[in-house]
């Protein structure tokens, strides 16, 4: 499979887990880094756990962290 299929399926996925999460208002936090830790857990999980479990914290650090470094300044 090339690039661009699995680029896609990984945009619709990601997609569907943002919209299966609670509203902003309700889970404390980036988004991005809840919609990314939704996609490696699951959705319910974080809902759940009103944000990202501790069990989950030094992966997001990391995610966090690589974040800043490839986000474009504007």
């Amino acid at each position: 499979m090339s690039g661009s299929p699995s680029v896609r399926a990984v945009g619709r996925y990601t997609c569907v887990v943002s919209g299966q999460l609670r509203e902003p208002a309700e889970l404390p936090g980036n988004r991005g880094v809840l919609i990314a830790t939704g996609c490696v857990t699951s959705a319910e999980r974080v809902n759940t756990s009103h944000g990202v479990r501790v069990k989950y914290r030094v992966f997001v650090a990391r995610m966090e962290h690589y974040l800043k470094e490839y986000t474009v300044p504007r």
